[in-house]
């Protein structure tokens, strides 16, 4: 690992990744679509909603800077370029900010995802993808400031991406707090 702050964050990310598909790929189907609550979300909407927000960033990453837009071709998100809204029956103006889960509120709990199989297979394909971008992110980079549509003013892309980091983390938490929910229910669950 560079014990740089970009080789760092990819270093965490690849980490969150990993950690994330173990957990999905030792979760039962059952689990997977487990809610404590009628209000609360399953382990599939926090993949969908990483697999959302890495598939945003890995697009993201070739216009966030002018030297960025020299290095790496134009990309398209995985979402879009297979129209997955249409192809998995959802409603795109239902599914947040940038049609990746965020602010949905308790519309969240509702949303009606495909198997454990196909969210597992487009967050990989958005991981590898994240992956490859970020690695053509160097100190120059990191430090230069983002540019774009709707993008806040003096944010690096140094600071865009350890949020990105933090977000990763947090729903791998839920996750795990998720997987481990799911095991005591069904332990504590009369014969």
């Amino acid at each position: 690992m560079q014990m740089t702050p970009i080789g760092q964050i990819h270093f965490w990310i690849c980490q969150a990744h990993a950690e994330t598909i173990d957990h999905v790929e030792r979760a039962s189907e059952e689990q997977f679509f487990w809610q404590p609550h009628p209000a609360a979300t399953s382990m599939a909407f926090n993949v969908w909603h990483l697999a959302r927000w890495a598939d945003y960033v890995q697009a993201s990453v070739p216009e966030a800077t002018p030297s960025l837009r020299q290095r790496l071709e134009p990309r398209m998100q995985v979402w879009y370029a297979e129209d997955l809204a249409s192809a998995w029956s959802l409603q795109p103006t239902h599914l947040g900010l940038r049609e990746g889960g965020t602010d949905m509120g308790l519309a969240a709990a509702d949303l009606q995802l495909p198997s454990k199989a196909t969210l597992l297979e487009y967050l990989r394909r958005c991981y590898a993808l994240e992956e490859q971008a970020m690695s053509a992110i160097d100190e120059q980079q990191f430090q230069e400031f983002r540019q774009g549509a709707g993008v806040p003013p003096h944010q690096t892309v140094g600071y865009w991406l350890m949020n990105h980091l933090i977000h990763e983390w947090e729903h791998l938490g839920m996750i795990r707090y998720l997987a481990g929910l799911s095991t005591l229910s069904t332990l504590a669950a009369p014969e």
